[in-house]
């Protein structure tokens, strides 16, 4: 039976061969490299490795270093990595599991399956790495920490949309409970509290509704000096007048209104060029989006897929509009 890695990323750093605990790795660096190698997914130059880990030494001695972790990988866990003299990368995914990247995967098909994202949400444990550190590996720390953030903000972009279903289709009950959930990675999140207060007035709770504002203002006052929006506030005076009901039920349309290109071929990647996208896309106070770059890189592919993800979230309501401008005569 083929052996199986599991890796734990989320929370710190451990990892189970075939269900134990494996620690026989000889350092923490060589812990890095294999976690690093299993989360990227695809071939990883020597040269960049050794700059990755080593902040110090002539490349010569970086290269030593490199081949001595190198050297223990293949030793402990040789039959998951391809180590050739040029790269270094998995031989097979199958056999290997990393807890963020199947996490991230979940909330990408939690766009179409609310019960996948809320279940998706509910695995974060823990920040990517967390207290987990390398000495002298400046820029093995400096991607960690922007990965922390991005998938952070993922998990947060996932209860945001998720809070909006519950409020949507009624469901305050779960919805309260995710976005108590919510609040606890991002106390200062001014919308999880406005619709944690739309909850909790639906349900009948509207002096509970109006003791979240009084949190949050003091959340804000406590950390940042500021008060809460206008938003936030004439929503607190509408549920103190009586004056607040919940949004209709919202039924899911019976199609989807685009006119974009079938895709041929699936698109994989450009995880965070998506999300960029989607957060410009989704705020009202954004009335142009251009992506830029030379020719042939994939600029018109994003868009499309971009395009796509926010038609299929039915974002905006009366459908997503595809026109092509080549062969269009300047002027």
């Amino acid at each position: 039976m083929p052996a199986r890695l599991e890796i734990v990323t989320l929370g710190g750093l451990h990892m189970r061969l075939d269900g134990q605990i494996f620690s026989r790795l000889r350092t923490r660096k060589v812990a890095a490299l294999v976690a690093y190698l299993v989360y990227s997914r695809k071939p990883q130059p020597r040269e960049h490795l050794a700059d990755l880990l080593w902040d110090n030494g002539s490349p010569e001695k970086l290269q030593t270093n490199l081949r001595v972790a190198l050297h223990d990988v293949r030793r402990q866990l040789g039959p998951f990595f391809e180590i050739g003299r040029h790269d270094v990368s998995l031989k097979d995914q199958t056999g290997v599991w990393l807890d963020a990247s199947d996490l991230l995967d979940q909330l990408e098909s939690g766009r179409k399956d609310t019960a996948q994202l809320r279940a998706a949400l509910a695995r974060y444990e823990g920040e990517f790495l967390a207290g987990f550190f390398v000495r002298e590996a400046s820029q093995f720390d400096l991607w960690a920490t922007n990965e922390r953030e991005h998938i952070h903000q993922q998990v947060l972009d996932g209860h945001r949309k998720l809070a909006q279903h519950d409020l949507q289709h009624h469901a305050f009950e779960e919805g309260i409970r995710g976005v108590r959930r919510w609040l606890k990675l991002d106390p200062l999140a001014e919308d999880a509290y406005r619709y944690l207060m739309q909850m909790l007035a639906a349900q009948g709770q509207q002096a509970e509704a109006l003791a979240q504002f009084d949190v949050l203002q003091e959340v804000l006052d406590d950390e940042l000096g500021l008060e809460a929006d206008r938003e936030t506030a004439d929503l607190v005076a509408q549920i103190a007048a009586g004056q607040w009901s919940p949004p209709p039920v919202e039924t899911p349309r019976s199609a989807v209104l685009h006119n974009l290109p079938p895709d041929l071929t699936p698109f994989f990647g450009r995880r965070k060029e998506l999300a960029a996208l989607a957060l410009l896309l989704s705020d009202r106070g954004v009335r142009l989006v251009t992506v830029c770059g030379p020719g042939g890189i994939g600029k018109t592919r994003l868009a499309l897929s971009a395009a796509r993800r926010q038609s299929e979230l039915n974002m905006p309501p009366d459908g997503v509009l595809f026109v092509r401008l080549s062969g269009t005569a300047r002027g």
